[in-house]
């Protein structure tokens, strides 16, 4: 639904809530009913009862789907996490690149240059230097 220019979203199943149009922009991750949104330049995630799980103060978030499995990538001030399953972070806003996830491993590189990967539960595994 949209209304002055800006965007709202009403389930059509699970859920019986209507997410007003306050938004910019409104994506659905169909997944457990959660929805990207964004207001001006930042963004966050709503869960299905229209509740914020993450804020709107993040710069980007990028949704991928690997096996079925979503695991987005959320951007702040240059640095990159994942968003876990539930609407909240999954790892802390750290890593200097962060890749899509592919058969539940994702690379990363630390601030430092270490590079590594993370599962899906959002452990950390280190290469040797």
């Amino acid at each position: 639904m949209r209304r002055q220019g800006k965007v709202g979203f009403r389930f059509t199943s699970g859920s019986s809530t209507v997410v007003p149009p306050e938004y910019d922009e409104i994506r659905d991750l169909h997944h457990d009913g959660l929805l990207l949104v964004r207001q001006g330049a930042k963004w966050g995630v709503l869960n299905a009862k229209g509740r914020l799980t993450l804020p709107l103060e993040y710069d980007a978030i990028r949704a991928t789907a690997a096996n079925g499995f979503v695991l987005p990538v959320v951007e702040q001030a240059g640095r990159f996490g994942y968003l876990g399953p539930d609407g909240k972070l999954l790892t802390p806003i750290k890593y200097a690149t962060a890749a899509p996830f592919a058969q539940d491993v994702a690379r990363v590189t630390t601030a430092t240059g270490q590079p590594g990967y993370l599962d899906s539960r959002g452990r950390e595994f280190w290469d040797d230097k």
